[in-house]
């Protein structure tokens, strides 16, 4: 599980890094600020576009996980564990999902903080 969240973390970070070796200079930004190959010229516009991406491919995956929660209670033939298998799956794919919704309120709350 470390493992895991450290590469994650790595891989953050060096994204994080690489806009500021490969800025250039501002094109559609105000201030003159220096733009990223990702387009953002401040933070708050770089997490809204990584929630907005985090967003398209977390819909589909909850849309999966939902579906296999559902099959487990299925075809679960009367079996207790398997059934509450199931609807642990199905309630830990609702409220990731809703996590993933609220994250997009940080924006604002960043653009209060940064701005």
């Amino acid at each position: 599980m470390f493992k895991k969240l450290s590469s994650i973390g790595g891989a953050l970070f060096f994204l994080g890094y690489a806009g500021i070796a490969f800025a250039q200079s501002s094109s559609g930004c105000t201030g003159g600020g220096l733009v990223n190959p990702l387009g953002v010229c401040n933070i708050p516009s770089f997490v809204a576009q990584l929630l907005s991406a985090l967003l398209v491919i977390a819909a589909p995956i909850a849309t999966i996980m939902a579906l296999y929660g559902g099959f487990q209670m299925m075809t679960a033939g009367g079996n207790p564990e398997k059934f509450s298998k199931g609807r642990k799956t199905l309630l830990y794919t609702a409220i990731g999902f809703v996590v993933i919704l609220l994250a997009q309120q940080v924006v604002p709350i960043i653009n209060v903080i940064f701005l």
